[in-house]
């Protein structure tokens, strides 16, 4: 069985919401973060939309300054610390000072990002090019490599324990996740924070609209060359599918996992417990497996597992967050279904957090995770935005009133799954308890 384990802390920096008061407020009003970026024109791509969280310079350099992060050339990295810097602070931790002499043994870091040291390389390179080597700086190289995210955060935080980064694209969130959960409950760790990030970058934007799904259409939205810019909080809808694409975005979140007789005693606010969490592969195989899809029977295999870690039936879900991002989420729902053995109107709550964010790709399953354990935590449930009328292939397995397009309050959700589906054939599912002292 090993040791309990609990969510303790959390903080997001989102596109529709930089800090979880602001995120909480945006998902429960159903605010979009999706807007017209001139950047994007200028970085001369198809998709002029997108999720960037809306950070000043101001508030950059303010929190910069404060951590001693010299000349940050990463807004992924800046991302990812503002988000685990709250996510400490809200589990109420004290910060580490410069004159202690030993690490937090007991407390460490998975926090996951795709390529967040792509601007560092590029801004190394520019220099080099131009003969400024000089000007290139003894930081570089720790913003440069993917786990220059994961040891600024622990730098910052003083920690001890296993302090490192993960990467597996739209899964690496609630990768991250499930590997706190696992070091934490056999009792390697008593505290982790879990976390993904991914950078606002030309780079990373640029791959993505540049790339084909699995049915030969183009993966980031419809290439639209402008025609959402006066209203680009339609430009995304998943469920509905109107429109097949995604909506890139950006940001980062962090969950700090605790061990259930850690919180207790120090007394910490606890949001939620984690039953179960469960990572698998597809290997490529099968009649629906893919690099570029994931296979049904893994799908279904990983979450059966997970229920029966987590001693819970499917018919005990209230709410599902899962993938749905804009381009196989029929395919999703009847999955879900099928697992589940629930259809129609007995079909739990679902909606796609990635309506309101954009597919924040590394960060999407961490922030959508918080999104989830918002909710239940304050008894609603958040709009999907443009997700009416539900795409045909949808609504013949559930009922429409099941994705909701109004926030919906009161809702006592005892129990939720996040799932995650991801290019290279990956899933993941955890399934999270409410908390009610026991």
């Amino acid at each position: 069985m090993g040791n309990r384990v609990v969510i303790t802390g959390m903080g997001v920096v989102a596109p529709n919401g930089v800090g979880l008061s602001n995120f909480n407020d945006a998902l429960m009003k159903g605010v979009s973060g999706i807007k017209s970026h001139s950047i994007l024109a200028e970085w001369g791509l198809g998709c002029q939309v997108g999720g960037i969280p809306p950070i000043s310079k101001e508030e950059e350099e303010r929190f910069t300054k404060q951590y001693n992060i010299v000349k940050l050339r990463s807004p992924g990295i800046l991302y990812g610390l503002m988000a685990g810097v709250e996510s400490w602070l809200d589990a109420g931790l004290p910060l580490s000072h410069r004159k202690d002499i030993f690490p937090d043994w007991d407390s460490g870091c998975i926090f996951g990002t795709s390529c967040s040291g792509v601007d560092a390389f590029a801004y190394n390179v520019l220099l080099a090019r131009e003969g400024n080597v000089r000007k290139v700086g003894g930081r570089i190289a720790q913003q440069a490599m993917n786990s220059g995210i994961s040891a600024y955060l622990g730098g910052i935080l003083g920690l001890g324990n296993q302090v490192t980064t993960n990467s597996s694209e739209g899964n690496t969130g609630t990768e991250s996740i499930a590997e706190c959960f696992f070091r934490i409950q056999n009792g390697q760790a008593k505290r982790m924070i879990a976390g993904g990030t991914e950078s606002s970058s030309s780079y990373v934007f640029q791959a993505y609209d540049s790339s084909i799904n699995p049915d030969g259409k183009n993966y980031a939205t419809f290439q639209e060359k402008g025609s959402f810019a006066s209203m680009p909080e339609k430009a995304y809808t998943p469920i509905s599918m109107k429109n097949q694409g995604v909506v890139i975005g950006s940001g980062g979140g962090a969950l700090l996992l605790e061990s259930l007789a850690s919180a207790k005693k120090r007394k910490a606010k606890i949001y939620a417990e984690i039953l179960s969490a469960n990572v698998s592969c597809g290997g490529a195989l099968g009649k629906y497996g893919g690099i570029e899809r994931s296979n049904i029977d893994v799908f279904n295999y990983n979450l059966r597992k997970g229920f029966k870690e987590a001693k819970t039936e499917p018919s005990e879900i209230v709410y599902v967050n899962s993938t749905f991002q804009n381009y196989c989420d029929d395919r999703e729902v009847h999955y879900l279904t099928e697992l589940l053995g629930l259809k129609g109107k007995d079909f739990p709550y679902l909606n796609s957090t990635k309506s309101l964010t954009g597919h924040c790709l590394s960060a999407s399953g961490s922030i959508e995770t918080i999104a989830t354990v918002l909710q239940m935590y304050n008894s609603y449930i958040h709009p999907s935005a443009n997700a009416h009328p539900v795409q045909s292939n949808i609504a013949q397995h559930i009922a429409a009133k099941c994705v909701p397009n109004k926030i919906v309050k009161g809702v006592n959700i005892k129990k939720a799954l996040k799932t995650t589906m991801a290019l290279g054939d990956v899933c993941s599912g955890i399934i999270l308890k409410k908390w009610e002292d026991g």
